[in-house]
């Protein structure tokens, strides 16, 4: 299992189901479970005004934010490099709350469920390994497997847990 920390108000765009993609400027070779953690980041300026234009365009009203929590889990099913074929296949929503420039990276997210309560948990920069306390935390089971015959380091078995 993996985690990756999102700038507001896109994780919590994900968590309610409106969000689809996440956009990025760098692919992964994993596929599989994931958190979303919503950053301490303030609001900008600009995305202030993305919400005015979710709640007006969309009737998106996103009223409260859970900084510093991870607020969905989802899996994580592909990463595909951005065509203008691509872009053009998009919604108008998605359109408005990703960043689709040819080259960039579509992560395309799939099984999303809102953790409420939130769990804290703090965040970190590229995707990262949560605890298995704040897994158990979001009512999730750390994914384990049959380790072989001997004794693994520390760092083997931490692996083999949260893969």
């Amino acid at each position: 299992m993996r985690a990756i920390t999102l700038w507001e108000p896109y994780a919590s765009l994900i968590a309610q189901g409106s969000k689809r993609v996440e956009t990025r400027s760098w692919a992964t070779n994993y596929r599989g479970p994931l958190l979303i953690h919503a950053a301490k980041r303030p609001l900008s300026h600009a995305q202030e005004e993305l919400l005015s234009c979710l709640n007006a365009d969309y009737s998106i009203d996103l009223k409260r934010f859970h900084p510093g929590c991870i607020v969905a889990s989802c899996s994580l099913v592909d990463c595909v490099f951005m065509s203008p074929c691509s872009i053009k296949s998009q919604s108008p929503l998605e359109l408005v709350v990703g960043d689709w420039r040819v080259g960039r990276v579509a992560w395309i997210l799939s099984d999303v469920k809102a953790i409420y309560p939130p769990v804290s948990a703090t965040g970190k920069q590229g995707l990262w390994i949560p605890s298995a306390k704040v897994i158990k935390a979001c009512g999730l089971q750390p994914i384990t497997k049959r380790v072989a015959k001997g004794r693994p380091s520390p760092q083997a078995l931490q692996l083999s847990l949260f893969e």
